[in-house]
């Protein structure tokens, strides 16, 4: 009964490695130029800002404890 249950505990602690082993290819974001120079420009724009100042514009707060959201993109 003892070597049952053990055969069963190492076939769950094995079997919940399984989803991490794929490899899934990096997507890399793909700029075009007009894109790289906005960028370029918004950062020129912040370097004297605080973090959150600089995340101000991509911030949304509902209020203290409610929520937030905040937006990334590449």
């Amino acid at each position: 009964m003892k070597k049952v249950i053990l055969a069963i505990g190492i076939l769950i602690f094995l079997s919940s490695f399984l989803p991490g082993c794929s490899k899934k290819s990096e997507q890399k974001p793909v700029l075009n130029q007009s894109q790289i120079e906005e960028a370029l420009k918004v950062g020129k724009k912040g370097k004297d800002l605080t973090l959150f100042e600089f995340r101000k514009e991509w911030c949304s707060n509902l209020g203290y404890g409610v929520a937030s959201a905040i937006l990334h993109t590449p």
